[in-house]
């Protein structure tokens, strides 16, 4: 029969493993989560809460929403990575909340630029 480690060492290394994870283990990521249930909030509330914007970058002028889209394109990416690299901030309550809101968003931008970025790929 194999003889089990019950050296002090190891005991201790153990204990302090399990401190470390039942501390961490209730703490949450720095990038939080939009809940899904918010989605009655208008939209500024709503777009402040998923991206870092200005008061003044969430009018609502086409080219507010055009800068607006493009930010929640380079975030949704960003995000993206995240989930692919299998990093420990990816929070899929987020990722589901920005593209929700990038399609709310290319819905209401104006129809030249809505079929642009239909037909673009990249």
């Amino acid at each position: 029969m194999a003889k089990l480690h019950t050296s002090k060492a190891s005991a201790r290394h153990r204990q302090r493993h399990l401190r470390v994870s039942s501390r961490t283990s209730h703490r949450r990521g720095r990038i939080r989560a939009t809940p899904i249930t918010s989605r009655c909030g208008d939209r500024r509330t709503m777009l402040a809460r998923a991206l870092q914007v200005w008061p003044h970058e969430l009018e609502d002028t086409p080219q507010a929403r055009l800068q607006i889209v493009r930010k929640l394109e380079r975030t949704l990416r960003a995000e993206r990575r995240r989930g692919t690299a299998g990093h420990w901030t990816y929070d899929l309550a987020r990722h589901a909340e920005l593209l929700r809101l990038y399609r709310e968003e290319v819905a209401r931008l104006p129809l030249p630029e809505r079929i642009a970025r239909r037909h673009r790929r990249g």
